[in-house]
C-alpha cells in the first residue's frame, strides 16, 4: 500500500511540474477554476494512444469524465487519470 502511494504522490507532482512549467497546458473553466484536461493529455500521461483511450470509453472500461457544456468536450481532472491508473494498475495483477 505504501508503494501506491509514493506512485500517487509522485505522479501528482510530476502532472503538477508539468504544469508549472507550462509543458502541459491546462484548461481552466469559470466560474468552477478547475484545471482540466485534454483527453490526448490524458492518453499521453498514459502512456496509450488516444484510439485506445476512445475506445476504452465506448467499451466503458473507464468512465466518462466531466463534460463541458457548451461544447460537450471531455474534461478530466488528475484525479480522473490517478482512477484510470489505479484500474489498470489492478486489471494487471
Amino acid at each position: 500500500m505504501h508503494a501506491l502511494l509514493n506512485n500517487f504522490i509522485t505522479f501528482q507532482r510530476w502532472v503538477e511540474f508539468l504544469v508549472l512549467h507550462k509543458t502541459l497546458p491546462i484548461y481552466r473553466m469559470w466560474p468552477m477554476n478547475r484545471q482540466y484536461l485534454k483527453t490526448r493529455q490524458v492518453a499521453q500521461l498514459l502512456g496509450i494512444s488516444l484510439n485506445t483511450m476512445y475506445r476504452w470509453l465506448k467499451a466503458e472500461k473507464i468512465n466518462e469524465p466531466y463534460r463541458d457544456p457548451i461544447n460537450n468536450y471531455r474534461l478530466w481532472t488528475v484525479e480522473d487519470v490517478e482512477r484510470i491508473r489505479q484500474q489498470l494498475v489492478t486489471e494487471q495483477k
